[in-house]
């Protein structure tokens, strides 16, 4: 990782956010509402009447959504980073909900991003699937918190915290290819509203993985909230129902947390995850954007 180059990122994305407070503000909140709109078939599984029960497998109508909402709009939201890093034009733009004649081309790069990912998922993705087959119906043909406690301690020979750290090594290293490949193409869709050349993309990608997870520290705030309210809601109850009652509820699609843990959650998503949700973005563009400024001193 090049210092040097991690630092300007910094100071340029810090920069542009500063002078530029409520156009970030404008584009985190579309990001969120298309989103929020791709999550919408999630709903069904809401349906618990056995005579629409059919209506639960519209849930995966999210993927077709995620396809043709979420990926050209990623795409759109490169080209209004660069414009703004350019000073050629606006972040929050009307082009970030309507991608008129381009619509096929970006929807075709995002395509060619996501395809590029899938390896980097089926390591997550294979060890979700074997945990579900694995715990499923454990104690009581049906899978509950308790359930899934007993799966986790026979893993560790009995032993539930050995199960545990077991359980959360194995989905920390897998997680951490997914980071990764996340990572590595972080910069791709910024080099591609650009238009670098290949070669100045492959020379650079590991300091664009180096920005990309030194944003990360930016999560940390959030992460410690969020960690604080899980610790001062298992406070008030024994720790094994706690786990249980957290495992049962996350299966069975309910929100985990109750009342004001909730609400408090849900501030600190307002508070500390959507105000650095266009600063970790505009981390990526910064460090592509400065390949095309060699007097920053941290291009080639």
């Amino acid at each position: 990782m090049n210092d040097r180059a991690t630092r300007s990122a910094w100071r340029l994305a810090l920069r542009t956010y500063r002078a530029h407070p409520g156009q970030c503000l404008g584009f985190v909140l579309v990001q969120f509402a298309l989103r929020l709109i791709v999550l919408l078939p999630l709903l069904f599984l809401l349906v618990t009447d056995p005579a629409h029960r059919w209506m639960r497998a519209l849930v995966w109508l999210w993927i077709p959504a995620f396809v043709f909402i979420v990926l050209p709009a990623r795409q759109s939201a490169a080209f209004a980073m660069k414009r703004l890093l350019a000073g050629k034009g606006e972040l929050f733009a009307p082009d970030l909900l309507c991608c008129g004649a381009s619509y096929g081309l970006r929807l075709w790069r995002g395509l060619k991003r996501l395809l590029l990912m899938l390896p980097w998922c089926v390591p997550l993705a294979a060890g979700v699937l074997y945990a579900g087959i694995r715990m499923n119906g454990t104690v009581a043909g049906e899978t509950d918190g308790l359930s899934l406690i007993v799966a986790i301690g026979d893993l560790g020979g009995g032993n539930t915290v050995r199960g545990a750290l077991i359980v959360a090594t194995a989905f920390a290293l897998l997680l951490l290819i997914l980071l990764t490949g996340l990572a590595f193409y972080s910069g791709a869709r910024h080099e591609e509203a650009w238009g670098s050349r290949r070669i100045v993309l492959m020379r650079n990608r590991m300091r664009t993985v180096g920005v990309w997870f030194a944003g990360l520290a930016l999560l940390l705030p959030f992460a410690a909230a969020l960690a604080y309210l899980l610790y001062h809601y298992a406070r008030s109850d024994d720790l094994m129902n706690f786990a249980a009652n957290m495992l049962t509820m996350l299966v069975q699609g309910q929100l985990p947390l109750p009342g004001r843990h909730a609400l408090a959650a849900l501030a600190a998503v307002a508070v500390l995850l959507l105000p650095v949700i266009p600063l970790r973005s505009l981390l990526s563009a910064s460090r592509v954007a400065l390949l095309h400024r060699p007097d920053s001193g941290a291009a080639l």
